[in-house]
């Protein structure tokens, strides 16, 4: 009832239902115009969702979503897209980009500063 009225975060909540068949029949494509509604409507984590579907087969679309979803300063896409900064995949390989993401991911997870200074010792 959330979705249909509206609510941005429920899409994605339903879709993940729908693409693990609880409560129904599973469905991939039913899970994915859901996750996309999300996105329409602004919800980072139906972004995430979406790329994550699309980030083997599309991976330039994944990297727009995690974009998408990381301009919220959703912890899970930014790391994400610092893992697609740090390797070049779906877009260009940029190691500061890489660095700046996860630093600011790094009060939260301090193990992160371990793929930092990797990062800045390859001259990032």
């Amino acid at each position: 009832s959330s979705a249909d009225k509206g609510f941005a975060p429920a899409f994605a909540e339903l879709g993940e239902l729908f693409l693990k068949g609880l409560g129904g029949e599973k469905s991939k494509s039913q899970a994915k115009k859901l996750f996309e509604m999300g996105v329409e409507r602004g919800d980072p984590s139906a972004c995430m969702a979406l790329a994550d579907l699309c980030e083997k087969n599309e991976p330039e679309k994944a990297a727009k979503l995690y974009k998408n979803a990381a301009s919220y300063r959703y912890p899970p896409a930014m790391y994400k897209l610092a893992e697609y900064y740090e390797r070049g995949i779906g877009l260009k390989k940029n190691i500061p980009k890489a660095i700046l993401l996860y630093e600011q991911l790094l009060p939260e997870n301090p193990r992160l500063q371990e793929s930092i200074d990797r990062l800045k010792n390859l001259g990032g």
